[in-house]
């Protein structure tokens, strides 16, 4: 059912302009590795990397609403992306990343203040006002480099849209923020009273709020007190909106995995992860209430076919980086060792197919009903006289 599923996942368009919640709920349990990141210099990666920001929540979905689209030209051959502002030398940090797209088409996870790509050989590159940068056309695996700046602001201003709440939960989070002090409180204030509320008697769960109700948000607030990160990060950009504060939704994925073949960080599709972005004191941050525990809860007990599965995927990446030419010619012997056997195995089962068509085999007697009875020859003896 898991390969089912990812199959039909990947015959979907990969950019969507809305989320609802349980959608990252229902692929927690994938072991399949989206991408792999390289720190930088340093040895440092960021925490989150986003993939989509939404900002109108709608009867339990997040739309993008409007937004601009830009269709970016490269620089450098085609190979150089740039769609922000350079930062000093001094704030400058890089990682190398590599993922697979599905059928040349994917939406990139970057890290907060990225402003250029470098090495990406795709046709077309979108940027999409939020954060969302798409590529529409391009080859099955890509291996870049993205350059960013953590301090740097790359979210539009706020708008009305980032304080409106939804008329089905008003009540709910006026009245959470008015106990949490909303009128006595700055902004600074109120962002760290609504992260304490959700840290204090509320719990991780994949089971998410529980219940079949129209409102899972206000069972979430008020009964269950335990869901995944898309209760959090909803809960948390509403309560936010109702404390003054404007707030959009984030998603995207957790970078925590170190993979001993690649070296390298790996982010698997159940490290997808939503959070909230505050525009406090003129700036956008990361506020995310989720509890820290739901990272070791996803990678305990593992399943058992998991290293297996994850010296295939090695193996395939491995002759898909070479494939595309996306390694130096030093690490052809790497494919050689893994494509060669494949072949001798395929020669001889195909050399023992042709051997065994050669060979004369004799026709095998088939018996007759019959032929064991005492009565047979009587019954040829009459068949004979008549």
């Amino acid at each position: 059912m898991e390969l089912l599923r990812e199959y039909m996942v990947s015959r979907q368009d990969p950019f969507r302009t809305q989320t609802a919640i349980g959608e990252i709920g229902r692929i927690k349990t994938s072991q399949r590795i989206e991408m792999r990141v390289e720190p930088d210099s340093d040895g440092n990666v960021p925490d989150l990397l986003t993939q989509g920001v939404y900002r109108v929540y709608i009867h339990g979905s997040w739309l993008i609403g409007r937004q601009s689209m830009d269709v970016l030209r490269p620089t450098d051959g085609g190979l150089t992306w740039t769609f922000g502002p350079e930062p000093p030398v001094a704030s400058r940090r890089a990682l190398t990343m590599t993922r697979f797209l599905n059928r040349g088409r994917g939406v990139l996870a970057m890290p907060p203040g990225s402003w250029q790509l470098r090495n990406l050989g795709v046709e077309t590159l979108e940027q999409y006002g939020y954060g969302a940068m798409r590529i529409k056309r391009g080859p099955d695996l890509v291996h870049y480099q993205v350059r960013f700046d953590p301090a740097q602001q790359t979210q539009p201003e706020p708008d009305l849209i980032d304080l409106r709440l939804p008329s089905a939960y008003r009540d709910t989070f006026e009245s959470l923020a008015k106990d949490l002090g909303r009128d006595m409180l700055s902004e600074r204030e109120r962002v760290d009273a609504i992260t304490r509320h959700f840290a204090t008697g509320f719990s991780y769960s994949l089971e998410g709020a529980g219940g079949q109700d129209e409102l899972p948000l206000k069972r979430f607030i008020e009964v269950s007190r335990a869901g995944h990160c898309e209760y959090f990060a909803t809960a948390t950009v509403l309560a936010l909106r109702a404390a003054g504060i404007p707030a959009r939704y984030a998603t995207g994925y957790a970078v925590q995995e170190w993979g001993e073949l690649e070296k390298a960080y790996v982010v698997r599709r159940r490290h997808a992860h939503a959070w909230a972005l505050a525009y406090v004191d003129g700036a956008w941050e990361v506020v995310d209430t989720t509890p820290a525990s739901w990272l070791p809860l996803e990678s305990a007990n593992p399943p058992w076919w998991i290293n297996g599965y994850d010296l295939w995927q090695w193996l395939s990446h491995m002759y898909s980086k070479w494939r595309w030419r996306l390694d130096s010619e030093d690490d052809f012997p790497w494919v050689v060792l893994i494509v060669l056997p494949l072949v001798a195995v395929l020669i001889w089962r195909l050399r023992g197919q042709r051997v065994e068509a050669d060979v004369d085999i004799a026709p095998v007697p088939v018996a007759r009903p019959g032929e064991d009875s005492p009565l047979l020859a009587i019954t040829v003896m009459y068949s004979k006289r008549n």
